[in-house]
């Protein structure tokens, strides 16, 4: 039968009372973790993941779970506030701040990662990473064969423009044309055109 509260010795009661207060304290210093939830790279760039908390880290333990969702492969184990590398990996832990950074992301790094943050409090976070294919360069083959391409096609229509609309070598004028239609020919209709008068025409032509 539990005792009146009367009857409970005074340092018993003052101890509730500084656990109540402590606990009170305590409720706005927890460490609110937040961590990139998500992380995507084309394969062979730099990948960062990075967790904060309120308060200054203790240590950190990071695994990594493949996408079979097997085995969490330990990478790192309780890493106080320094910075260390192991398998690709650099991690950086200082303050608030912890930071995971991989200079070349690989395929066996893809995954999810589960971080173990000791700050006040435990928490678990996971911050997964997506790789992607690099883009195909273009080969220096197919810029060229594209060009071809382009100075053919341009052939080809200067080509037919020049069938549908001839050149005419010669103009005939009439005998009876006066200097101003022969100065029209010369001057008008090509320029550097030359005006010869054949002996055995009636009429001079105008030769281009």
């Amino acid at each position: 039968m539990l005792a009146p509260a009367s009857s409970l010795p005074v340092p018993m009661v003052l101890w509730t009372l500084l656990m109540a207060v402590s606990l009170g304290a305590e409720t706005d210093l927890w460490d609110n973790p937040i961590c990139t939830k998500n992380v995507s790279v084309t394969r062979g760039e730099r990948a960062v993941m990075t967790c904060t908390i309120s308060n200054p880290f203790h240590n950190v333990t990071i695994c990594r779970r493949d996408h079979s969702g097997q085995h969490c492969q330990l990478i790192f184990e309780e890493v106080t506030p320094r910075c260390t590398s192991q398998d690709g990996w650099h991690l950086w832990v200082q303050g608030h701040t912890a930071q995971l950074v991989t200079e070349e992301a690989r395929d066996a790094q893809a995954g999810c990662y589960h971080w173990i943050i000791v700050g006040l409090q435990i928490s678990f976070e996971a911050t997964t990473l997506h790789l992607s294919e690099p883009p195909e360069p273009h080969s220096t083959a197919s810029r060229v064969f594209a060009i071809l391409c382009v100075l053919v096609l341009g052939g080809v229509l200067a080509w037919c423009r020049s069938r549908r609309n001839p050149r005419p070598r010669f103009i005939h004028l009439s005998s009876r044309s006066s200097p101003s239609s022969v100065s029209w020919c010369w001057e008008a209709y090509w320029p550097g055109a030359e005006v010869a008068v054949s002996p055995d025409l009636p009429a001079p032509m105008c030769r281009l």
